[in-house]
This record gives structure tokens, sequence and C-alpha cells, in this order.
């Protein structure tokens, strides 16, 4: 089944003061974040695993859960417009 990703939700964690943030970060059709962005340069935000780190503003996060927030279900032969990342499932 495949589904067109437009945003993921995030429970992050600090590791500094052991806080817990939850985050929903919007997806383009790259699997990227033009604001948030993997630790690792060569991953994508909708290659997250927990255990994975997350770095905005020079600040790392660890990622506890990673989850679709935005999705829809879409047919294999879907022309529609890509606001988002299409998975297969």
């Amino acid at each position: 089944m495949r589904s067109l990703v437009y945003s993921l939700e995030f429970e992050l964690e600090t590791l500094k003061t052991r806080t817990t943030h939850q985050l929903i970060v919007p997806v383009n059709e790259d699997g990227r974040s033009p604001h948030w962005r993997a630790h690792e340069s060569h991953k994508r935000l909708v290659d997250l695993a927990p255990g994975d780190w997350i770095v905005h503003n020079c600040r790392r996060y660890r990622v506890k859960r990673v989850a679709p927030f935005r999705s829809r279900v879409i047919t294999s032969d879907y022309a529609g417009p890509r606001h988002g990342f299409i998975r297969e499932a």
C-alpha cells in the first residue's frame, strides 16, 4: 500500500536535561525538511528510526518515536500533486 506523507510526528528527548518534546515536521518530495535535518547528512527524515539523532539550531535531539502525522492512502497510478513524500508500505 502506498501513502503520501505530508508531515511526520517525532517524540524527541534531550540528554542534557532529560526532557521530552513532541514535534511535527513537514516533509517534501525528497523526504527532507527545510527546517530540521538528520544528524547524519546522508539520511532523510523519513529514514530516521528510534535511537537516531535530529538537529535544529545546533542542538541535537534523540528520536524516541517517529510516525506519519498527516498522510493519505494513494493508488499506484496516482498522478495528482505531490506536496509530500510517497511511502511504500
